[in-house]
């Protein structure tokens, strides 16, 4: 699987500020955050404790030909990872 579009983002817990890296121009990078949120819906309920940190990493890469997501977080579970991207759209 190829990585047309990457998002690496890192969310500080104590300071509240996100750092990112991407490809994606930051006009466009709410869209496909957005976008990776609504094709988690209804995977099902994720019962692995979340990690504790002072710092989280996601990488968010989608694969244009297929329009296919991977990604990769030290988050610990699902739910802490999309919190915190839902916190991210409301700065992107």
């Amino acid at each position: 699987m190829g990585r047309d579009l990457s998002l690496e983002l890192w969310y500080n817990v104590k300071t509240g500020m996100f750092g990112v890296n991407s490809n994606i121009k930051p006009e466009h990078q709410n869209e496909i955050v957005s976008d990776f949120i609504r094709g988690q819906r209804g995977a099902g309920k994720d019962n692995r404790k979340a990690d504790v940190r002072d710092v989280y990493e996601i990488a968010l890469d989608l694969d244009l030909s297929g329009d296919v997501y991977s990604v990769s977080h030290n988050c610990g579970n699902k739910s802490l990872r999309e919190g915190i991207l839902m916190e991210f759209l409301k700065i992107a």
